[in-house]
């Protein structure tokens, strides 16, 4: 039949609709509307079914990859560095959600890995992660002073040193401090 409002028409006085697979499609949810429903989805495959990961990554910090796997119970998921080093490792919980959390090492397009295995640790199947880690923001300072004098220059000459973005202000005058000054 070309879709279900028709075979309904056809099977008037239909007590119920089972519906089994991956569901009705659009055009058919407004004709069961008000049928009871009896709905057995197919069984998801076996294997990695949802994947969060960053693409991007700020160095010498830790981010997070989650996911969901599929048909692994008793066995693990690992998140594998550059080098093939294990950088964590956990079991999945009940529904098959994980969550695995690595270092980012040096600036640049780095190659992960995320596998899993079963419980014998035999691998089931493993996946690529490319993540672009990118070097931290320089830390920025800001110097207020009550006025001009020679410990800034000194302070100044570190900060620059150091790859400080400094931003300096400086009262001049009033005893208010009503007029300022503002270097960058």
């Amino acid at each position: 039949m070309p879709d279900l409002a028709t075979a309904l028409r056809r099977l008037a006085g239909a007590p119920a609709l089972r519906v089994a697979g991956h569901g009705l499609p659009a055009r058919d949810r407004d004709a069961a509307a008000g049928l009871p429903l009896d709905f057995e989805p197919t069984p998801l495959p076996d294997g990695l079914q949802t994947l969060h990961a960053p693409s991007t990554a700020v160095q010498g910090r830790s981010f997070v990859v989650r996911g969901r796997v599929q048909g692994l119970s008793g066995g693990s998921v690992e998140l594998l560095g550059p080098a093939g080093e294990t950088l964590a490792s956990a079991q999945p919980d009940e529904s098959g959600d994980f969550a695995l959390a690595g270092l980012a090492g040096p600036a640049g397009p780095t190659p992960f890995t995320l596998r899993w295995l079963d419980a014998q640790d035999v691998l089931v199947g493993e996946e690529a992660l490319r993540v672009v880690v990118e070097a931290p923001a320089s830390p920025r300072l800001l110097v207020l002073a009550g006025g001009p004098g020679p410990e800034l220059k000194y302070l100044r000459r570190w900060a620059v040193d150091a790859g400080l973005d400094l931003h300096t202000v400086i009262d001049v005058g009033a005893a208010h401090g009503e007029w300022s000054l503002a270097c960058a």
